[in-house]
């Protein structure tokens, strides 16, 4: 706002001026990005490993991946369809609760929105999965374990304590 920065404030410009519209590109992407990236690919990996485990997909010939293994690709997947949830409901409010792979999720804008309240508990359930099955120590370090999903667990309590309170009046 000093003038020594070059910016486009009908995009990024009004972020600072907290005069967001619903036309504003860069929110629009924002919010594409939670439910047709992270989301998306979330419910896919989910669906075709759940399917895999319940011997509804049978395996090809010559999968040597071990069912514990597959369960903590699973339990990654949850972690990061909850946390994708969490930033969609702390940025937008109430938004669409998608958690299955049929829903067209390119859509996402035109889907029913959910309470926080909804989304909430789907996000503490698809957590609460993750530690279950997630190991205590990842097999790499850029892999989850059980105290990454105790981590976003652990913000998720504190919003929801926070939401319990009205916030006070300015006087």
């Amino acid at each position: 706002l000093s003038g020594v920065l070059y910016n486009v404030y009908d995009q990024e410009g009004s972020l600072f001026k907290l005069s967001i519209g619903d036309d504003n590109a860069i929110l629009k992407a924002g919010y594409t990005s939670l439910y047709s990236g992270i989301i998306a690919t979330a419910n896919q990996v989910i669906s075709k490993i759940t399917r895999t485990l319940d011997g509804t997909e049978p395996k090809s010939e010559g999968f040597n991946v071990k069912d514990w293994q597959l369960e903590e690709v699973k339990g990654e997947a949850m972690l990061f369809r909850a946390y994708a949830h969490f930033l969609a409901t702390e940025y937008f409010g109430e938004v669409p609760l998608v958690l299955d792979s049929e829903t067209d999720i390119a859509q996402s804008v035109k889907l029913p929105k959910v309470t926080r309240a909804t989304l909430y508990k789907a996000i503490e359930k698809d957590l609460l999965y993750a530690i279950d099955v997630l190991p205590d120590t990842p097999s790499n370090a850029k892999r989850a374990s059980k105290n990454s999903a105790r981590a976003v667990l652990a913000k998720l309590y504190l919003t929801m304590a926070s939401c319990q309170k009205p916030l006070p009046v300015a006087s």
